[in-house]
């Protein structure tokens, strides 16, 4: 409370004190044939509600205003402020008596005041007790749930590994007996086939466990993220190139196109790599033979936008809020393989670079993945020149 508050209400106190004494004078010539007796009851009356509502300070100043009146108006010598003897004991008892009250109102009122802060103080502190409890409970339903998270995530990479490790591991076991019993009896192209199809299935089962190992980094909150000074459109022409020459677009053609300034990025390029080989193999593996991919790359502003769009067997709508969960598929891709993890580590990747990521699809027409990043990350831990 301000001092200027403070002292209004002082002011008040004492004006009411006042304004107490001022009535019980009033009343007390009005009503003197009743009350010539006993002249200081009014009084006594005032000086009680003084310092019930005002305290014992505006309860002294009432208490002397009423010795005053009684004296100068109710006692002999009338109209003079001199005391007779036989007054000297009345005006002591109403002084002491007034003083007294004064004082026990005064302590009450401090009383009162205490057990008020008291309990606005426990009021609080209940208040707090119950946020505390609260975001406790809050916390712990938060860890019960991430732990549920986590069972199910375990879940699922058990039933995922043991479905994706499977044929491939038997697919490998097979060729490798056919070439140990049979390979004296065949050409030199079969052999070949045999041990191609060898290095597939290995390579499929090695970028299976680098995709288990990313996700639990990602999960465990441990993945790192160093971004570098990158010219974007020779990474992604670059990288196009690579899948071309590697085999994997199975007679699909990527056109890639590049609008505005993308020679001076700032992104991580492990990541960033991450997130266009997902969307890339995604897009080819869902589209028909002989169909052609999309690559955009746009850097405006400040903004780098991404944008792959295949002509395919889309996404249904059903499958959309759960895209980007870890081992989830959708459900019209059929017989066509796959883990689930790869659009979870493109969100994780993009998360990881601040920025988002959207898909516009219609089933059995298109699919077009969206990912805009800043093109200059702001916390850049390390810049390779």
């Amino acid at each position: 409370m301000s001092n200027d508050n403070r002292k209004y209400i002082w002011q008040l106190r004492y004006g009411f004190a006042v304004a107490m004494v001022t009535l019980a004078l009033l009343l007390t010539l009005l009503l003197y044939p009743l009350l010539h007796k006993t002249p200081g009851v009014l009084f006594f009356a005032a000086v009680m509600l003084s310092s019930w509502y005002g305290g014992f300070r505006p309860g002294v100043l009432a208490t002397i205003l009423s010795v005053s009146c009684i004296n100068y108006f109710f006692l002999a010598p009338y109209f003079a402020l001199s005391y007779a003897t036989a007054d000297i004991l009345v005006l002591a008892v109403f002084t002491s008596t007034a003083l007294l009250v004064s004082y026990l109102n005064a302590a009450r009122i401090k009383a009162e005041n205490a057990l008020r802060q008291r309990a606005i103080a426990m009021a609080q502190m209940n208040k707090d007790l119950e946020n505390r409890v609260r975001e406790r409970t809050s916390e712990l339903e938060q860890a019960l749930e991430r732990e549920k998270e986590l069972s199910s995530l375990k879940s699922r990479l058990v039933a995922t590994i043991s479905h994706e490790y499977r044929t491939p591991l038997t697919t490998i076991q097979s060729s490798a007996e056919l070439l140990e019993h049979y390979s004296h009896k065949w050409t030199e192209e079969k052999k070949l086939t045999h041990l191609q199809r060898i290095q597939a299935t290995t390579k499929h089962l090695s970028d299976l466990v680098s995709d288990v190992l990313f996700v639990g980094k990602a999960e465990a909150g441990k993945l790192e993220f160093n971004p570098v000074h990158l010219d974007l459109e020779q990474f992604c022409q670059e990288l196009v190139e690579q899948m071309q020459l590697l085999g994997v677009t199975n007679e699909i053609a990527i056109a890639f196109y590049s609008r505005g300034n993308c020679t001076n990025a700032s992104l991580d390029e492990r990541l960033l790599r991450q997130i266009l080989t997902n969307l890339l193999s995604n897009a080819i593996k869902y589209s028909p033979r002989g169909s052609t991919v999309c690559f955009d790359l746009e850097c405006i502003e400040g903004v780098v936008t991404l944008r792959i769009k295949n002509s395919g067997i889309g996404i249904p709508a059903e499958d959309l809020p759960r895209l980007f969960d870890s081992f989830h598929r959708a459900s019209n891709v059929g017989a066509i393989p796959g883990t689930g993890l790869g659009l979870a580590i493109v969100k994780k990747c993009v998360d990881l670079h601040g920025g988002q990521i959207t898909v516009d699809s219609v089933e059995e027409v298109n699919t077009t993945f969206t990912v805009i990043l800043p093109l200059i990350s702001k916390n850049v831990k390390a810049l390779s020149l």
